[in-house]
């Protein structure tokens, strides 16, 4: 398959369509088997991140580290604004910083022997970084419908996929499933796609990717984190935007993510009712330092 820089966004007919940078987001030609392929990079290689970055560091909230003048952050702002936003930046800081996700998928021709029993192998590669993620596996159809209903054809296609990761020294477990309905010129799509720990399988994230696509951590089994994301092409700019949910109910804070203007910078942008607000955010080798508008500085 040729290389294809990648984002995934919705259009306000709500159906799913991931697109080549620079391309229409609501184009009409509904390539199903290169749309799903675009949706399990974007997935593997934000879901790979997090993990990542969770086993090796295992960091959680730190003492405040008062390396300015304001006691503390600002009051709107609690622990667990904090953390999600933490865990957001895990997932996505790469794909910010390198502004693009390159994906090719070939037949897998490799003779490892925990590799040679898959069909295909997605490399996804983020630009200007190293970080580059093979996954290994198979996909195969489980059921296909057609009818005549109102003159319209109607289809239905479900498959499910399998397959091992691999992204720096960590492997990874991957599964995942779609559907896609198609009624005349219209389609609807879900995708879900998981990706857990080889060594701890009760520590993974799974994402649903459809008119809302969420995203869910789980650590040690439990749910500790669940966001209604949207990924989007801003001047050819990756931006992230987030609402935490608790209980399945959406918070009513709005968050953005953006990449700064040095290496390793971010700009969190964040609203609360009518109340705007930024924290600006570097990447440190164990965790991020946040700065908030007021001069209070932490590391998370």
């Amino acid at each position: 398959m040729k290389n294809k820089k990648l984002i995934v966004g919705l259009c306000a007919t709500a159906m799913l369509v991931p697109f080549a940078l620079g391309l229409s987001a609501c184009s009409k030609d509904n390539k199903i088997d290169i749309n799903a392929k675009e949706v399990y990079a974007v997935s593997a290689i934000s879901s790979v991140n997090y993990l990542s970055s969770y086993e090796t560091k295992k960091s959680t909230l730190s003492s405040n580290e008062l390396l300015a003048t304001a006691e503390s952050r600002p009051t709107n702002l609690q622990d667990s604004n904090i953390q999600g936003i933490k865990n957001c930046l895990n997932l996505f800081d790469e794909v910010i910083q390198s502004g693009e996700i390159n994906e090719t998928t070939v037949k897998n021709t490799e003779s490892a022997e925990n590799i040679s029993e898959y069909n295909f192998v997605m490399t996804i590669t983020l630009p200007g970084t190293n970080e580059v993620a093979k996954m290994y596996y198979n996909e195969l159809e489980t059921k296909t419908e057609k009818k005549i209903e109102d003159e319209k054809e109607e289809s239905e296609v479900s498959t499910t996929l399998e397959g091992i990761m691999f992204f720096g020294e960590n492997e990874f477990d991957v599964t995942g499933q779609r559907e896609f309905e198609t009624e005349g010129d219209e389609t609807e799509s879900t995708i879900e796609f998981t990706t857990k720990s080889k060594t701890n399988s009760g520590n993974y994230v799974k994402i649903k990717q459809s008119v809302e696509n969420e995203y869910k951590i789980y650590i040690d089994g439990k749910l500790v984190q669940e966001t209604e994301t949207e990924i989007e092409n801003e001047n050819e700019k990756i931006e992230v935007e987030f609402q935490l949910k608790n209980n399945g109910t959406k918070e009513k804070t709005i968050y953005k993510l953006k990449k700064g203007d040095a290496k390793n910078a971010f700009i969190v942008e964040y609203k609360i009712n009518d109340t705007k607000d930024t924290i600006n955010v570097e990447k440190l080798e164990n965790g991020y330092k946040f700065t908030y508008s007021n001069g209070f500085v932490e590391v998370v």
